[in-house]
């Protein structure tokens, strides 16, 4: 991420050529704006003309292999996330655990997550909301409410591949 990708005064990134090779601009929730901007008054006086918003001791970039580097040493100090053999969890993931969190939460508050997923497939550079609803047909833990409509998008899906098909 770029200092020009991050707009302190508006609380957005822009994200460039993410999924689908598509731009789009990510609002920040209000705590992590207020630390982009603590961090970025902070980080001047040590690069103040520096590139990548986040830049390591040299002033570049941190390579994929770092992030995941630290990632996975985030997870052994977390003795309670237990992963299944061969796969341990990526930072990918957590755009998952993003998107269940969110649908529960507005399930539980009595909104209703059908009208919501419309907002947040844009978010995530989805195309359609079948595809943010995908992620739940993964999981294993949300509301039965959620199952029956995860499910019934998937399935309709199934059954318009399968028509293609004959």
């Amino acid at each position: 991420m770029r200092c020009n990708d991050v707009d302190l005064v508006r609380g957005t990134v822009s994200i460039r050529q993410s999924k689908g090779h598509k731009d789009r601009i990510v609002y920040m929730s209000s705590d992590l704006h207020e630390y982009c901007r603590t961090y970025d008054a902070t980080i001047s006086a040590h690069h103040p003309d520096r590139m990548p918003f986040f830049p390591n001791r040299y002033g570049n970039c941190y390579s994929q292999c770092t992030i995941d580097y630290w990632f996975q040493q985030l997870l052994a100090a977390a003795p309670h996330i237990v992963s299944s053999a061969g796969s341990p969890p990526r930072v990918y993931d957590l755009r998952h655990a993003h998107v269940i969190e969110n649908i529960n939460r507005w399930m539980l508050a009595g909104k209703d997550p059908e009208a919501l997923v419309a907002y947040l497939s844009p978010h995530l550079g989805h195309a359609n909301t079948e595809d943010t609803w995908y992620y739940f047909h993964l999981a294993a833990d949300f509301h039965v409410d959620l199952r029956r409509i995860a499910n019934t998008s998937i399935e309709s899906a199934l059954l318009e591949a399968s028509d293609g098909l004959r």
